[in-house]
């Protein structure tokens, strides 16, 4: 028998390759960190759309606040009987005509702010209040300048007073919900 020296014995070695245990070891190890890794990705991703979907609420919730605020302060009168779920008061920002301006949700949680005037069907030029009657006792028509939706997912309104409106909104998605609650003292109301 020929004796087989360490040198060439290893160099045997080394062609020889893997073996299948030693394969499946290492598919095996990069599949559990390959895994890993996806899961911590997965809920990263997850956790970073719900914080996005819940700044946009805030978002929402934010602007709506600002806007009814704002449109509040500067009215001289407001034509809704509170509490109330919507509220129609007069636009105070433009004195030179008499409008009105209508927040209100509908069914699709959009909150609409609706601008509208009233005339009589003898003089539909001439602007009215909204509670003038014509010589026959007649009321005036409303007419709507226009209708924009200024903010989604508003799942509750609800606007109260004792001299000072009390604004409550809600704002929802399926995974988020922001409530805020607001006070305003109109500065022109009489």
């Amino acid at each position: 028998m020929k004796k087989i020296s360490k040198c060439q014995q290893s160099k045997a070695n080394a062609k020889r390759g893997f073996t299948l245990l030693e394969i499946l070891v290492a598919i095996s190890l990069s599949l559990l960190i390959i895994g890993s890794l996806y899961g911590i990705y997965v809920t990263s991703y997850k956790s970073y759309r719900r914080n996005i979907n819940k700044a946009d609420l805030n978002q929402n919730v934010r602007i709506v606040l600002e806007r009814l605020t704002r449109d509040l302060r500067q009215t001289n009168e407001i034509t809704t009987t509170l509490p109330a779920s919507e509220i129609k008061f007069q636009d105070g920002h433009d004195t030179t005509k008499i409008r009105y301006i209508n927040y209100f949700r509908d069914v699709n949680n959009n909150l609409h702010s609706k601008t509208s005037y009233y005339t009589f069907p003898s003089d539909p030029f001439t602007w009215v209040p909204w509670n003038a009657v014509d010589g026959d006792g007649h009321p005036p028509l409303e007419q709507t300048e226009s209708d924009v939706i200024k903010a989604e997912k508003i799942t509750n309104l609800f606007f109260e007073s004792n001299n000072i409106i009390t604004i409550d909104i809600t704002a929802s998605n399926s995974e988020n919900q922001v409530s805020a609650q607001t006070e305003v003292m109109g500065r022109n109301i009489q």
